[in-house]
């Protein structure tokens, strides 16, 4: 079942995205198995993040979103937020120009 919480982010990411020009990338763990869900916060890891708040006990935690810039994980910010937590996120990381 998908995560009523990131249905909720969703389209808060969307209006975003399509307000201030810039793109984001969805990653619905829905359709991953056991071990690509693994994979997946392994790969993370190689990007430089592997905090406790993002992997607990081998799940994501979700909705997360994720700023990566260069393979690195610069920024993040984990549950469910609104569009000023996210505009904010977005402002601090230079993804939305100030």
């Amino acid at each position: 079942a998908t995560c009523s919480f990131c249905t909720t982010a969703k389209p808060i990411l969307s209006n975003l995205a399509n307000a201030y020009d810039i793109e984001i990338n969805y990653i619905t763990l829905d359709y991953f198995s056991a071990d690509e869900r693994l994979s997946f916060t392994e790969d993370l890891e190689d990007y430089g993040y592997d905090e406790e708040t993002f992997v607990n006990e081998g799940k994501f935690n979700t909705p997360s979103v994720l700023i990566i810039k260069d393979k690195k994980v610069v920024s993040y910010e984990v549950g469910l937020g609104n569009i000023t937590t996210y505009t904010k996120l977005f402002k601090d990381t230079g993804v939305i120009k100030k």
